[in-house]
């Protein structure tokens, strides 16, 4: 697919927005490629994306959920940075994340659990008004998989780092995205993203797949999922 992007004066982003896998890509100005995160990032402080155009093919990939069943360790595939573990982990976070997929065979079945039990088996709910609260790390994170008062409720950043810890205390590499989620069609091919697309998921490494992405955040902000997560 062939994609053409504009974007307005109020962008100042050092990053340039693409799809997650691209074969081809034209944008004004020195913007670096980072293999490991995919991203394109500006060359200095003097450059950004606001007011700029820009174009890419990106690439569809085949991904199923069969073959991803059967893939074989990853160990020794990606860097150490994507298995480590929060420090201070809360014990409360290793329990749920063996109990909640404890009938899942293989590593993906185990990811798959774990999404759907973030979006209706666990009892969780969306709420972006928790994004100003400003509590971040292990305390937090256990917290926000607590039942009780104040606990299953949070906002796509929540749900994204959970699966992640979750998948990395099982043996999974894990990495939380952010960008944007459902646009605006304002005309048969036009589309506008807005600040109010924001979101972040979690990508997983499986080998001879490479990253793949989840959306663990309840219907209400993600309506759907990965169709090989089905």
């Amino acid at each position: 697919f062939d994609y053409e992007l504009t974007s307005t004066d109020e962008f100042k982003s050092g990053w340039l927005p693409t799809q997650g896998n691209i074969s081809a890509i034209d944008a004004p100005g020195d913007w670096r490629f980072d293999t490991a995160t995919r991203d394109f990032l500006a060359s200095d402080d003097d450059l950004d994306a606001s007011n700029l155009g820009w174009s890419f093919r990106g690439v569809q990939l085949n991904l199923d959920a069969n073959r991803l069943a059967r893939a074989p360790s990853s160990a020794g595939l990606v860097d150490e940075e994507f298995t480590k573990l929060p420090d201070g982990l809360d014990n409360v976070v290793r329990e749920l994340a063996v109990e909640v997929t404890d009938k899942s065979a293989s590593r993906f079945e185990k990811a798959v659990a774990l999404q759907n039990w973030f979006r209706r088996g666990g009892g969780f709910t969306y709420d972006d008004s928790r994004a100003d609260s400003g509590s971040n790390g292990a305390d937090a994170l256990a917290d926000f998989l607590r039942e009780g008062p104040g606990g299953r409720t949070g906002y796509c950043e929540q749900f994204a780092a959970s699966m992640a810890v979750m998948a990395r205390i099982l043996g999974i590499p894990s990495r939380v995205a952010v960008g944007f989620l459902n646009p605006d069609q304002v005309d048969d091919d036009t589309y506008v993203y807005s600040a109010h697309d924001l979101h972040a998921w979690p990508e997983l490494y499986f080998a001879g797949a490479g990253w793949v992405r989840f959306e663990p955040t309840p219907g209400g902000r993600a309506e759907s999922v990965p169709g090989y997560t089905t």
